[in-house]
């Protein structure tokens, strides 16, 4: 059994867009159970349900680079 935090590290290590994981700890139990995101592999409708819920929330988010140019006043596009 996975805890969340694990879950959720081992999946954001898995996705080709993230280049790295960065995560806290407050203790040593805590960094050992980060260190046990890595090494075991998650089945396809885990996955599939993590990434349909990531893309519920980031598909609502604006493009933010196209936002800040706009911010700034640029005229150029992406």
């Amino acid at each position: 059994m996975c805890t969340i935090p694990q879950v959720a590290l081992h999946w954001l290590a898995g996705r080709t867009a993230v280049s790295s994981v960065t995560s806290g700890a407050k203790n040593q139990q805590q960094i050992l159970e980060n260190i046990q995101s890595i090494g075991w592999e998650m089945n396809e409708t885990d996955l599939a349900s993590l990434d349909k819920v990531s893309r519920e929330f980031t598909d609502k988010l604006p493009y933010y680079l196209s936002y800040f140019m706009k911010m700034a006043g640029t005229k150029k596009t992406l």
